[in-house]
Order: structure tokens, then sequence, then C-alpha cells
């Protein structure tokens, strides 16, 4: 007796991916608003030490997350067909991996805020949780709803469930002014979203054993060795930065984050939600890779920094009028984490591609190669007590990864490494240039408010001088070719 089977099993189009990513990032982007309003109003009432906490905890939650989820949702999104047998043996991973992170995370919460040099972190650790026993199901309900197509859904259930969670945040620190009540917003956002999409998944979700996935819990092992690696890269400094410099350094950090790098998150989520499933047809060859791959990095490439030049300009100015005064550190990390964001968000689409075809050996020789990298920056925390040293290690590590692993996929025909690397200086070149210039002005009539204002004015009026030329940039008739660009007839196709 043969199994149900999924279909729409072949590649799709460039718009039609297109359109997921955009309701996804849709969504998204109304959820970084509402962060905004969120951050404005939490970030007059908790001071920069339980930000700091805060901060430290989910950092926490997130290396137990990453072992919890057991790269459920990228497992899920990779499946060639939708099995019964193979769903029911995932969604039995899932039951024990929740079952276990929940228990590592609440009764050795002392062990995990010592690690970070917090004890009174321990509190908020045992909170969280609540979220490491969820974590397998949120990552993969929302795996399956992406491999179904349902990208549209998936964005409006995660939409609920951040607003939700945001509504709920304010409340508890309305109530209660502490690194606890802060952790309210993301717990109540992830319970809502999986059960959402585990109504929406329904049918394809039950038990069954765990023999029934073999293959997939090979590749799910392999993943969680991998994030593991990814985790101690993006934590060895905050780890050090926490011993040296305190908890309220790491909460300027965090708001910092929040308002630069996080919506560059958001844009890199919303294209890997979208397009992980796809990466499945390149798993036997490289002739289509070598120019979807290539396309996908230089057409994202280009926006993210285009986006990344102009907020390192417009947001730091922005700081202290959303978030309040006491957060006049947070302006001089800002623009470090502007361009971190955008070049981090191109190389983990990259990243994101060869975990999907399977070359692990790649992720994991980056990641040590990475780790041997964060030595060097933890001993220069120490040496010089700068956070802004510790927030600069974010831009040096996304720049390492990103032309290390290019060079790797090149190698082996999955990328055009010498379009990419023409692409990708003539990117850097024109955005860097750009804000150089325009900071310079600033810094010449004062970098307030309006004058800020008053630049971009002058950028876009420039951009609309020149539309012409814009026009012609070999990136923009790339777009054009794809159909992305309004009013554009997509000549190509991802297949």
């Amino acid at each position: 007796m043969t199994e149900e089977r999924s279909p729409a099993d072949a590649p799709v189009s460039a718009r039609r991916l297109a359109s997921g990513a955009a309701w996804t990032y849709g969504s998204q982007l109304v959820g970084v608003v509402a962060q905004f309003g969120y951050a404005a109003v939490t970030s007059r009432l908790v001071g920069p030490e339980q930000f700091g906490i805060y901060a430290i905890t989910l950092a926490i939650t997130a290396l137990v997350t990453l072992l919890a989820t057991g790269g459920l949702g990228q497992t899920v999104g990779r499946l060639q067909e939708v099995l019964p047998s193979t769903v029911h043996a995932l969604c039995t991973l899932a039951l024990l991996l929740g079952l276990a992170s929940a228990a590592v995370l609440g009764l050795a919460a002392p062990l995990w805020a010592g690690l970070w040099s917090t004890p009174e972190a321990t509190p908020a650790v045992a909170v969280m949780a609540i979220s490491a026993f969820t974590a397998p199901f949120y990552g993969l309900v929302t795996g399956l709803v992406r491999r179904l197509g349902h990208f549209r859904l998936l964005a409006a259930q995660q939409l609920i469930g951040t607003l939700a969670g945001m509504g709920a945040g304010v409340v508890a620190v309305l109530l209660s002014r502490t690194d606890i009540s802060l952790l309210v917003s993301p717990i109540v956002a992830q319970l809502l979203t999986t059960v959402l999409c585990a109504w929406t998944s329904r049918r394809h979700l039950g038990l069954g054993r765990l023999g029934g996935a073999v293959a997939e819990l090979s590749f799910s092992a392999k993943l969680t060795v991998a994030s593991v690696l990814s985790y101690g890269v993006g934590n060895v400094t905050r780890i050090v930065a926490t011993g040296a410099l305190g908890p309220s350094a790491i909460g300027y950090w965090n708001r910092a984050e929040v308002i630069s790098i996080i919506p560059f998150q958001q844009v890199q989520t919303a294209l890997i939600q979208t397009i992980y499933p796809e990466f499945r047809h390149d798993r036997e060859g490289t002739e289509r890779a070598r120019r979807v791959w290539t396309d996908l990095l230089v057409i994202t490439g280009w926006g993210l920094m285009v986006v990344a030049a102009v907020g390192a300009l417009a947001v730091p100015a922005l700081v202290t009028v959303l978030l309040g005064p006491q957060w006049s550190a947070a302006r001089v990390l800002v623009p470090i984490l502007m361009f971190a964001g955008a070049v981090q968000a191109v190389g983990t689409i990259l990243a994101a591609a060869i975990e999907a075809v399977g070359r692990f050996a790649w992720v994991w020789s980056t990641q040590i190669a990475l780790l041997v990298l964060q030595g060097l920056l933890a001993v220069a925390i120490v040496l010089t007590h700068s956070l802004v040293v510790a927030v600069a290690g974010i831009l040096v590590t996304s720049v390492v990864r990103q032309v290390w692993q290019g060079v790797l996929c090149t190698r082996k025909g999955y990328l055009d490494g010498r379009r990419l690397l023409a692409s990708s200086a003539a990117a850097a070149a024109v955005c860097v240039g750009t804000w150089a210039v325009l900071a310079t002005i600033l810094l010449w009539v004062g970098p307030t408010l309006l004058n800020t204002a008053i630049c971009l004015v002058a950028v876009v009026g420039v951009a609309l001088l020149a539309r012409k030329r814009i026009a012609a940039l070999p990136v923009v008739r790339l777009m054009a070719g794809y159909g992305l660009l309004p009013g554009a007839r997509g000549r190509r196709a991802a297949r």
C-alpha cells in the first residue's frame, strides 16, 4: 500500500517564490514596525541591566533550543515527498526533544546563568523552559506549513503570534518592570504560532516510530552539530563581553540590534523560509545551482547593501527619539550593526543552500574556522574593554564566512564566483561611498534628525534624476528578467 504524497514537488517560478517571500516579509515588516513601538514602550520602563539579563537569557535559551529543535524545520522543508510515516516519526522526536530540553533548561538554570557570569539571570532562565518545550513543535509545524506551500497563511499566523506576544508583553512590563516580564512576549508569540500552525497542518500530524524517518534523523543530527557550532560563533564574544563589561553593556547591544540588525534578520528569515524547500532540487547536481544561487545572492546583496547604507546614516539619529535618552550609548553601535546585518543575511542564505544540499563538511569547516576567529576577538575585547570591538566582530565574522563559503561553492560549481565578486564589489563601493559622503556632510552641518532627513531626501532626488542609469545596472536588468520589478515580465525561471 502506497502512502499519500504531497503534490507540487517541482521547482516553482521566481515570481511565485518572490511572492511567498514578500508575504512572509510583509507580515514580518508589520511585526518590525510593531516591534519598534514595543521597544519604545519597554525601553522607557526597563533599564539596561534588566535588558542585559533578558538578552543573556535569550542567548542561553537559544543554545538549548538548537539542541531541542534538532533542525526539524529544515528537515521537513527539504523533504522530497511528504509521507505520513516520516512526519509522524518527526512528531515523536519533537515530543521527546521538548521534554528533554525543558528539563535541561529548567533544572540546570543556575549552571547556565553561571556560565554567562550572571547568576541573577537564574529565575528568567528557568521560566524559559516553557519555550524550550515548545520549540521542537514550533520548528516542525512551521516547516511543514512551508513545505506544503502555505506561505500566506504561515505569514498571517506568525504575525498574529507576534502581535499577541507584544500585547501581552506590554501588559506584563507595565505590571512588573523586571527582566522576567520581558520574556512574556517571545513565549506567548511562540506558543500561539505553534498552535495555529499545528491546526493548519493537523491532517499530517501524529505519533509514529522513529524508524520511519532514518534518513531525515541523520540529516537532523548533522544539522544540529552545525547549529551548535554556529551558536558558538555567534555567542563567544557575547559571553566574554558579559564577563568583561557586565549585563548593562549587553543591554545596550541588545537595544542597538533591535533597531538595526533585526530587520535584516527578518528579510533573511522570510527568504530562507520561502526558498529553502526549493534547494532540494540542487541535491543531485550543480547546473541549476550555479545560475540560481548566484542570481539570488546578487539580487539580495545589492538590495540589502542599499538599505544598510541608508540605515547606517538615518537610524542612529532615531535611537534616543525611539528608545529614550538613557540609550544614547547605543548610537555608535548602530552603523556597524547595519552593515553587519546586510552581510550576515546574504551569507546566511548561502549557508542555508549549502546545508540543504548536505555539504556539512563545508558547514563544519567554516564554523570551526570562525570559532578560532572568535577566540582572537575575545582576546581583543578583554584587552580593550570595548563594546565597539565586540560588535565589530559580527561584521568581521560575517564577511569571513561569506568569502570562505563563496570560495568553496565556486570551486565545486555551485556559484559563478567571478560574477558574484564583481557584483559584491560594485554594491559595496556604491553604498559605502554614498554613506561616507553623506556622513561627512552630517558631521559638518550637525547629525540632527532634520539634517538627516534633508540628506535622505537629497539621495532620493539624485536617484530619481539618475533613474535611467540605475535601470542600466546589471542587477536591475537581472531583477527585471526574473519579473521581480513592477511591470516587468519574467524571462527566467528558478528551474
